[in-house]
């Protein structure tokens, strides 16, 4: 990932946020990047415009992981959108998943078994183990909430679903 710079008081204005579209004024602060053989990317210090770790790279394969580790399991009031919620994000690690296999699948056979070929085999594998962790995540001890129900069953719901989203950032590969 690229680095991020904080001016904390401009001394001209370096022009609009890239995400609210706001001019940013001399004398305010800001944030900008740059990635190699590319423009400056300016946001200003909103904390709601801050970059984004799936804003920091170029590589396709991270940014739609970082777009997906984005997802919040938040504490639902039924076991069916915990559940709905998983399955979700476990199709589109899915769909991530079989891209690497037919990007490897497509290299001519000589090159599968090099850097990019064995590379992509290397996040195939990560995801297929998130995937696995997030479907063995039982969800069913989740009680219903009701009127009668306690702060045992809405602690119950928040472990689950940080048991999700910690599963959900366990994703290691090159």
């Amino acid at each position: 990932m690229t680095r991020v710079h904080h001016v904390n008081k401009a001394r001209k204005s370096p022009g609009k946020c890239g995400r609210c579209d706001h001019r940013i004024k001399q004398g305010f602060s800001y944030k900008w990047w740059k990635f190699r053989r590319s423009g400056k990317y300016i946001r200003c210090a909103d904390p709601a415009c801050a970059p984004k770790p799936k804003d920091l790279t170029q590589s396709e394969f991270w940014s739609a992981v970082f777009g997906i580790q984005e997802e919040r399991f938040e504490l639902n009031t039924s076991i069916e959108d915990l559940e709905s919620a998983r399955d979700n994000v476990v199709g589109e690690l899915e769909n991530l998943r079989d891209e690497q296999e037919d990007k490897r699948s497509n290299m001519p056979e000589g090159l599968q078994e090099g850097d990019t070929g064995n590379l992509l085999q290397e996040r195939f594998d990560a995801l297929e183990e998130v995937i696995s962790t997030l479907q063995n995540v039982d969800i069913s001890f989740c009680p219903e909430k009701n009127e009668d129900s306690g702060d045992a069953e809405d602690e119950r719901c928040q472990e689950i679903a940080d048991e999700l989203q910690n599963a959900l950032s366990e994703i290691n590969c090159s």
